[in-house]
């Protein structure tokens, strides 16, 4: 989660595991550090990170998170960060359809759609 610091973004997509929590009620981000260390990051560290690259700090307009039953992180990136879009999922999903789904949004960006086109879409 560092490197989210350095880095101006306009656009943040994880992929990945989202469902350990560390404790009861919060679940954690999975991400792989150098070297295949494993490193669970909770939500108030991802609003740390990625508040500051929204507006008016920076250019961040789209946190996509394909992962599982991530929607309580969406929220909080909404509430607590400021990101204007986020795309989540709400259940579990196979990889196969997660990897389909953000391959289809993604080219209906790079296509001109705004977000919500590319999600109906």
């Amino acid at each position: 989660v560092d490197e989210l610091h350095l880095a101006r973004t306009r656009r943040f997509l994880f992929s990945g595991h989202i469902n350990g929590p560390t404790s009861e009620t919060q679940k954690t981000l999975g991400f792989t550090k150098s070297g295949g260390v494993l490193e669970l990051v909770e939500s108030e560290q991802l609003v740390s990170a990625l508040s500051e690259h929204t507006p008016p700090k920076g250019h961040l307009d789209l946190v996509f998170l394909n992962a599982c039953c991530s929607e309580s992180i969406g929220h909080t990136l909404v509430a607590a960060a400021g990101v204007e879009h986020v795309v989540c999922w709400q259940t579990l999903c196979e990889d196969k359809a997660a990897r389909l789904f953000a391959r289809a949004f993604f080219h209906a960006c790079a296509l001109g759609f705004d977000y919500a086109t590319a999600f109906g879409n």
